[in-house]
């Protein structure tokens, strides 16, 4: 059995692949044992890295209930706008008449 890390377009190793047969790959390092220590190491000129490039983490969505309310909360703001809009259209209108 051929083990092997699998790198990322970075050179950083993002898993582990065991393969009957050999690979010819710059995205496939044989390694002789499954080290889960180096995950997220980068593969450099031969050597494995003493930082860890842990990637960031992915950014939170949003929430149902969190896009209600704040869409709740701009038809609020925009009614406001709205009627203050009115109100001004009005005044003019009566301070003309």
């Amino acid at each position: 059995m051929n083990i092997y890390a699998l790198l990322d377009s970075n050179n950083v190793c993002i898993g582990f692949s065991e393969l009957s047969n050999e690979v010819k790959s710059e995205n496939y390092i044989k390694i002789n044992i499954k080290d889960d220590d180096l995950i997220y190491r980068k593969y450099i000129d031969g050597v494995w890295s003493e930082e860890k490039y842990i990637p960031p983490e992915p950014e939170q969505k949003e929430t149902l209930e969190e896009k209600i309310e704040r869409l709740e909360q701009q038809r609020q703001q925009d009614t406001l706008t709205q009627l203050e809009v009115l109100a001004t259209i009005y005044e003019e209108i009566l301070m003309k008449g």
